[in-house]
C-alpha cells in the first residue's frame, strides 16, 4: 500500500528546506514530516506548508527535563504531566507567534507574556504535586 508521506530529517536546514520546496512543487499531495533545529526554522517550514515538524532541540530539552524531574524526585506521572503543561503552553505560544515571527517587537512581547503564563502554570503543578502527595503514599 503506497506511502503518501514524506519525511525530511536531514542536518541541513538549507538542504530540507530546498527538499520541501522541490517536494511542494512536484508532489503536492505529500505529506511532509520534517526535524528542525530552530523554533525559527520551524516557523520557516511552516510557511512552506509542512505538515508535521519536530524541532529537534525542543524535543531533546522535554526528555532532559523528564530525567531531571524524576532525578529531583518527581514520579514518572509527576514529571509527565509537568512536561504535557510545559508542551502544550509551547505549542500554543508558537501557534499564537507564527503570524507575527518577523515583528520582533510583538514576538518579545508575546514572549514575556508566555513566559509568565508558563511561570504560573509551573507553580499550579508543582502546588497540586505537593497537596496530593498524600494520596499516592
Amino acid at each position: 500500500f503506497p506511502s503518501h508521506d514524506i519525511v525530511v530529517t536531514v542536518d541541513e536546514m538549507q538542504v530540507a528546506q530546498d527538499t520541501v520546496q522541490k517536494v511542494k512543487l512536484h508532489l503536492p499531495n505529500l505529506k511532509l514530516f520534517v526535524r528542525c533545529k530552530s523554533t525559527m526554522d520551524y516557523f520557516h517550514f511552516k510557511t512552506l506548508g509542512v505538515d508535521y515538524l519536530v524541532r529537534d532541540t525542543f524535543a531533546c530539552a522535554l526528555d532532559m527535563g523528564n530525567g531531571i524531574l524524576k532525578n529531583l524526585g518527581f514520579s514518572a506521572l509527576e514529571a509527565k504531566r509537568i512536561l504535557k503543561h510545559f508542551k502544550n503552553h509551547d505549542d500554543k505560544f508558537l501557534d499564537e507567534s507564527f503570524h507575527f515571527y518577523n515583528d520582533e517587537e510583538y514576538l518579545t512581547g508575546l514572549s514575556k507574556k508566555a513566559n509568565f503564563e508558563l511561570e504560573k502554570t509551573l507553580k499550579n503543578d508543582i502546588k497540586w504535586i505537593a497537596e496530593n502527595k498524600q494520596f499516592r503514599n
